[in-house]
């Protein structure tokens, strides 16, 4: 028994990562939304809700698509985590928690076109 055939695995390889930086930017442009919209902290100048952000694209790291969500503010990481008797508000924790589980089906979404 023989196969004969075109191999295309690199053309799959290549729409699979498109499909995977596609729905990554999506899922990263949500959870900077929800972050930006859901911190309970009174944001007095808008400072930190601004420094909410992405990479503008993802890149490819030793054979994976990586990309950051991120506060650019240096001081950001007590609000998030907390300081002097204060609880921190998790704010890009809470918004992971909810954007970055569609991600998987998102990329599904973009293979099946």
């Amino acid at each position: 028994m023989t196969w004969q055939g075109t191999w295309r695995g690199d053309e799959l390889r290549a729409a699979t990562e498109r499909a995977m930086s596609e729905a990554m930017v999506e899922v990263l442009d949500d959870a900077v939304r929800i972050a930006r919209t859901s911190h309970t902290w009174r944001d007095r100048t808008g400072a930190a809700a601004a420094s909410i952000g992405r990479e503008q694209t993802p890149r490819r790291v030793a054979g994976r698509v990586q990309a950051a969500f991120f506060s650019s503010l240096p001081r950001f990481i007590w609000l998030e985590i907390g300081a002097r008797g204060r609880a921190g508000d998790n704010t890009l924790r809470r918004a992971s928690d909810v954007a970055f589980p569609k991600l998987g089906e998102r990329i599904r979404q973009r293979l099946s076109r």
